[in-house]
Parts: C-alpha cells; structure tokens; sequence
C-alpha cells in the first residue's frame, strides 16, 4: 500500500531525533529551492541541538545569497555524521561531488519531489503531489516540534515561491497556499523574495537578455519556441552562466508557445537547457531523454556540444512530444 506523505514524514522523527550530526546537501547547480530548503531544513535542526553541515557541490550563486545563513553553506561533504539527507536531487547521482558522503552515511533520508525512478537510502520521502520540495521540508519541520523563525520561514518561502513560478504552475495546490501562509505568519513575506529572484537584473544581464531574444527561433507552427546563448555571449558582458534566471520565461510568454527551451553554452563546452511548457506537454519527459528530469511544466538536461547539434536534438525530442499530443 502506497504511504502517505503524513507517514513517510513520521518515519523520519525517530532516526533524526536519534542523530546528533546530520549531513544535508542539495542537488547540483542549485536553484531556490533546493537552497530554501538546504538551509531551512538546517536551521530547522539546529534549533533541535543538532550539530548541521549543509552542503551544496556547486556554492551558492550570487542570485540566492538573499537566503539567511547562506554563508555557513560548504562544498565539501567531508564530514562526520550520524545520518544524511539528500535534498531535491532527483537521483543521488544529481548529489555531485557530495554524493558519495551522502550514500556513505549510517542512514540516509531522499527527501524530494520530483518524479524520476532513481531513489537511493534508507528512507525515501518522495511525494510528486508536493510543489517543491520545501513543502515537504515544512512538513517535517512540523512533525518534529520546530517553532518557525523568520529565518527559517523565509528560507521556505522562497523555495515554494520559486518552484511554483510565483504560485503560476499547475503544481500548486491547496497545501501549497495553507503551507504559505503558515510562514508568512511566521514572518516570511513573498516581496522581497520576489524582488530579489524576478524583480531586479543587472545592467549587464539585462543585455544578455536582449542578446537571447534576438535569436529567437520556433517551429512552423510556432508551439516549440527557443533561443540560444554561447559562451562568447557571456564572455562579452563579463557574466557567468547563473546570470540567466528567468530568461527561459520571456520565451514561454510568446503567444502560441507550448514549449520553450533557453539553451545557454558552459565553459567546458556542456550544453545546459530548460525547458518550459503550459501544462500540456509535459517537459520533463523531454528531460528525461537526455539523463535530465523536472516536473511537467518546468526541466532541465544537458548535453555534450557543440551548441548547434545540442539544439537541433533537444528541438527534435520536443517536437515529437508537441506532435503526440
């Protein structure tokens, strides 16, 4: 019989309320909530006397360290512990460099949200039906007696903001305001994480936008949409490749637009791309056929270049998913 998600989080007070160290580390190039919930799940724990290492392989971008506590966060996952949870990584492989620190430990938590086959350690919490994974971490928070701070609630609050694109995704669901709400009342408030993610974009990115949109492409029947990004796009304003949040949005908003794709050329010549579609099609099974997953309107994959061939395959993919129906 398929446990609840009520159930899974009970299974987990038991062994975390034992463990007197704990590793956390989130999946690699992390986004909001992956971070939200590194560190407020972190927070969470400390306030039991828990001794914490939040770990996130890739740093923390510039873009997220509105985050309280970001800085405490490391890249090493070298480190002691009773037990581990690894955070909306979709597969531990998804863990990075943490990955073995993460499966070596005593007991091991997959707290996630997504939909992908590869669940690893002792204890999977994977609930789908929750709209980003601080939703769950909420729910454990609660199950373990912790009193929200504003820290810890704003932490939260912009993981749940951010993977829901501003409550806009069909993902969202009557939780997801209730859950909401509790941490604005716990002081959270969505402004100034909206702000600070959507409302503000430097001189420089914004150019880098412009430079996107002017090479828009789409399919005949305008339902696949995608533009494109090389590293001598970057390379010319002085940016790095996380200067493009939000981007893959002003292609979704093209009228008759069912898919939009952002493609954008890494250093070491990867392909990374995200993908967004209506609802309709469901994107992360366009993801999945490159190793890459998400959720139904939002994914990402990536790829080996050149950045040319990298497009026309993904295009391909998402042409025949648009075409199925």
């Amino acid at each position: 019989m398929k446990r609840t998600r009520q159930e899974l989080l009970k299974q987990a007070v038991t062994p975390l309320r034992q463990a007197n160290s704990v590793l956390l580390a989130c999946h690699v190039r992390p986004d909001a909530d992956a971070l939200g919930s590194l560190l407020g799940l972190s927070l969470g724990l400390e306030a039991l006397g828990k001794r914490v290492h939040p770990v996130s392989p890739d740093g923390v971008p510039e873009l997220y360290r509105f985050l309280p506590s970001w800085e405490r966060v490391r890249t090493g996952a070298d480190v002691p512990c009773d037990l581990a949870i690894g955070l909306d990584a979709d597969g531990s492989d998804r863990l990075g460099s943490a990955e073995a620190a993460i499966l070596g430990a005593p007991f091991v938590i997959d707290l996630d949200h997504h939909t992908g086959p590869d669940r690893y350690g002792n204890l999977q919490i994977v609930d789908p039906s929750a709209a980003a994974t601080g939703e769950l971490v909420y729910g454990l928070l609660q199950e373990l007696g912790v009193d929200l701070t504003p820290e810890i609630a704003t932490c939260l609050l912009a993981a749940i903001l951010t993977d829901t694109g501003s409550f806009r995704f069909q993902n969202v669901t009557p939780d997801t305001f209730r859950t909401a709400g509790a941490l604005v009342e716990a002081g959270a408030h969505p402004t100034p994480i909206y702000e600070a993610v959507y409302g503000s974009r430097p001189f420089a990115a914004t150019c880098l936008l412009g430079r996107l949109l002017s090479n828009l492409e789409r399919s005949p029947d305008g339902r696949v949409v995608w533009a494109r990004l090389a590293q001598a796009d970057f390379e010319r304003l002085g940016l790095e490749t996380d200067a493009t949040e939000g981007f893959v949005d002003q292609i979704r908003a093209i009228e008759g637009c069912e898919v939009a794709i952002f493609f954008r050329e890494e250093r070491d010549g990867v392909v990374r791309a995200s993908l967004r579609s209506r609802g309709v099609v469901n994107v992360a099974r366009v993801a999945e056929e490159f190793g890459g997953g998400g959720h139904v309107p939002a994914a990402g994959l990536s790829l080996d270049g050149p950045l040319d061939e990298a497009v026309r395959r993904v295009v391909d993919v998402a042409l025949r998913f648009v075409e199925a129906g």
